[in-house]
């Protein structure tokens, strides 16, 4: 089944784990992954990675050592650079 971009990009905006759907969770994982391809930073590639693999905000923050306000603004950076991309 085909996904217009367009309409997955919404997931984006959500943490994997709150997509219901099976098939919205492995789109929202590639698209996740696929932009992943050009983040040099090692911490923001080590968020989304968690991200893709369903962890809270907050496990991000415990796991890499940050708040949870600089987790939200790193994923945020990076939603808007995936997008500036045409990535998502």
């Amino acid at each position: 089944m085909l996904i217009d971009p367009a309409a997955a990009d919404p997931l984006l905006e959500l943490p994997i784990a709150a997509v219901d759907n099976p098939e919205w969770r492995a789109v929202a994982r590639g698209y996740i992954r696929r932009g992943m391809r050009g983040i040099r930073d090692p911490r923001a590639h080590q968020a989304l990675e968690l991200i893709a693999s369903d962890h809270t905000q907050a496990e991000i923050a415990a796991e890499l050592d940050m708040t949870e306000k600089a987790v939200e603004r790193m994923l945020a950076n990076q939603r808007t650079r995936i997008r500036k991309l045409g990535i998502a």
